[in-house]
């Protein structure tokens, strides 16, 4: 092919939008480039434009296309350069991050090595506690499974419409690209993360990069001459002032695909907007693009994790350790796995596959082993009995209600969707004598439930079951709810929530609901929460990456020497309740006082207000909190002992009659 300078120029415009993005820059509180991502869909347009065009130029030139000369030519372009990145992330991670943290990064490790790493982004970033997207190292690489399973189907499906003939290739390409436009507009709907990161959904930007490789030379003046100008306009308005948000891929994606494909199509060497992008240092940039967008990712998410509040100039060294090395791994890496004489495909074959087996063993064997705690022995000595990482004590939370699922044939639970467990199962016996209590609600409602179950012997006149519920259910999911065996058997339903102003609307509704059933309800007050520490404490105590939601007093307390005592946890947890839902614990006691049903508080039995202190501590000095209020299992075994002490269940039961 011809080179296109410009091209590299879109490329730099994208990939510099992208990094200024991820980069969270701001200007008088306004985020620079809040529209940066979108320089992934220029990325799409260009590829689809240069892969259409390299098959195309081969078919016609030789009469033939080699899949093996051309999947030969794409491992080249993008494996050594993700190698090279991905071991020395490796090495940080292993020395840096906590174990779950590791489990985690090694998980995507190996999706990334397979170029599936956007089917794994659609379900883990989903999960219930997931650490934040910025923190992830390897995110930014579901954009390369994409073009990566692009590249495995589309040059069957171009050579299969080329049998049929020119005009039924660009028709044929134009329709899936409207199939999938279509689409992505429904998913973003049903499915949003499913829309953002999936190819079925991307489709169409590719495509419209391969339409445009199959268009006659543009010709002629007059208006058109404009068309480049008004394309690189369509690209950087919505880079400017674009928020992200569910309507994404779909219409608002269309300006910037539509502009890249304008100036692509358009440009003319005399054209200003085309001597632009095709300058010295854009083109410099551009050919930086893969590479700086490989290391940028990983480089910000780490030091987000070791710095938790970057400066501006911080961010500017991120970008300027990228820049340093993408030019090392462009000029070492890069260019010479492209040249067949210096890298012959045997060398390359056998490094590329020893490399990506090392990384992928490494992975394995770092999730195999937990995340490997015993890295961290100075943690592990000054927290003794308790769990250091509280990312793990989160996931352990979750361990009664899915071996109680597994026992029964079925899968896990979540916090705020419901599974067929709790859908389609009867958990509560037909004895007649006991009281069938269901718990409703989101991750605190887990909570409840552990606190209750684990203690079941305390409490032989009850019987507990769950049912999730992320707000008050209504519409068809209420439908599923009033119909399942747990709410049918029930004798009583607690609702327990972390509360919000959308459930102000839909709680009456749902409190009828079950006046309409005859089940008698009782809706319990949000949880006791506690003042999350300080960035300042996070970034004094932690002796690893941690994110400051999972960072707690009792942390705090421990690695500044405190102590574990309940005389020196209890106070401070005392001191720290957060009063931010004071207002809506209110609001909702008055629209239970509407509805005549009972209020209670979970106050009773977390604080004792006399003595100015909160559980923090069991018994047996571990951890109550693994974040601002959700409960471990230790804490919630040891709270279900003080329910049980307190009556306060007897209280509710009887209350709710």
């Amino acid at each position: 092919m011809t080179y296109r300078p410009e091209i590299d120029g879109l490329r730099a415009l994208a990939v510099v939008a992208v990094i200024v993005y991820h980069a969270e820059f701001s200007v008088g509180g306004a985020s620079l480039l809040s529209g940066g991502f979108l320089g992934v869909d220029v990325f799409f347009v260009i590829s689809g434009f240069l892969i259409t065009s390299l098959i195309r130029i081969e078919r016609e030139s030789t009469g033939s296309f080699s899949f093996a000369r051309f999947y030969e030519r794409r491992a080249r372009r993008l494996l050594p350069a993700l190698l090279t990145v991905s071991v020395p992330a490796t090495v940080f991670g292993w020395l840096f991050l906590m174990p779950m943290q590791l489990i985690d990064f090694s998980r995507s490790m190996l999706y990334s090595l397979g170029f599936a790493s956007n089917f794994h982004w659609v379900e883990a970033l989903d999960d219930y506690g997931a650490q934040g997207a910025l923190y992830q190292p390897f995110l930014h690489t579901w954009s390369l499974a994409v073009e990566e399973q692009f590249y495995l189907v589309y040059p069957i499906l171009l050579l299969a419409l080329y049998r049929i003939g020119r005009r039924a290739t660009a028709g044929g390409l134009a329709a899936l690209g409207l199939a999938s436009f279509s689409f992505a507009l429904i998913s973003n709907v049903e499915a949003p993360g499913f829309s953002f990161y999936m190819l079925p959904t991307r489709f169409w930007e590719l495509l419209i990069g391969g339409l445009l490789a199959h268009l006659p030379p543009a010709t002629g003046g007059g208006a058109k001459r404009f068309v480049p100008g008004l394309g690189l306009v369509a690209i950087a308005v919505p880079l400017a002032a674009v928020d992200f948000g569910p309507n994404h891929p779909g219409w608002v994606t269309l300006a910037p695909v539509l502009g890249t494909a304008a100036v692509i199509r358009y440009a003319r060497p005399r054209d200003g907007v085309t001597a632009l992008l095709s300058s010295k240092a854009f083109t410099a940039v551009g050919l930086l693009s893969y590479s700086l967008y490989l290391w940028h990712f990983p480089i910000f998410a780490f030091a987000r994790s070791l710095h938790l509040e970057p400066s501006g100039l911080d961010k500017l060294l991120w970008i300027a350790l990228s820049v340093a090395l993408s030019l090392l791994s462009y000029r070492w890496v890069e260019q010479p796995c492209r040249n067949r004489r210096r890298v012959p495909g045997l060398a390359f074959a056998g490094v590329t596959i020893t490399v990506t087996g090392i990384l992928a063993g490494v992975s394995m064997f770092a999730i195999d082993k937990d995340g490997l705690p015993d890295r961290f022995a100075d943690m592990a000595a000054v927290y003794g009995h308790n769990e250091y990482d509280n990312r793990i004590l989160q996931v352990r939370s979750w361990e009664p209600l899915n071996e109680l699922a597994a026992s029964r044939g079925y899968g896990p639970c979540e916090a705020n969707k419901v599974c067929d467990f709790e859908r389609t199962a009867r958990w509560f016996s037909t004895d007649p004598n006991t009281t069938k209590v269901l718990i409703v609600g989101n991750s605190h409602s887990k909570d409840l439930f552990n606190a209750l179950y684990l203690n079941r012997d305390l409490f032989p006149a009850y019987e507990f079951a769950r049912y999730t519920a992320r707000d008050t259910p209504r519409g068809t999911a209420l439908d599923d709810y009033l119909a399942s065996p747990n709410f049918r058997a029930a004798n009583l339903v607690l609702f327990s929530s972390r509360y919000h102003p959308a459930l102000f609307q839909t709680m009456p509704g749902f409190i009828e609901a079950h006046r309409e059933a005859d089940k008698p309800l009782a809706i319990l007050s949000n949880t006791v929460e506690f003042n999350s520490p300080t960035r300042e404490h996070v970034e004094r105590f932690a002796l690893r990456s941690e994110e400051t939601t999972f960072f707690t007093l009792f942390d705090v307390a421990v690695r500044s020497g405190q102590g574990l005592s309940p005389d020196v946890l209890e106070p401070l947890y005392f001191r720290n309740v957060s009063s931010g839902k004071d207002a809506w614990n209110r609001a909702m006691k008055s629209i239970a006082d509407a509805g005549d049903v009972g209020f209670f508080d979970k106050r009773e039995f977390l604080c004792e207000d006399e003595r100015r202190r909160c559980v923090a501590v069991t018994d047996s000095g571990h951890k109550v909190f693994y974040d601002y209020g959700h409960w471990t299992t230790e804490g919630a075994r040891f709270i279900g002992q003080r329910i049980h002490a307190t009556g306060w269940l007897a209280r509710v039961a009887a209350s709710a009659r």
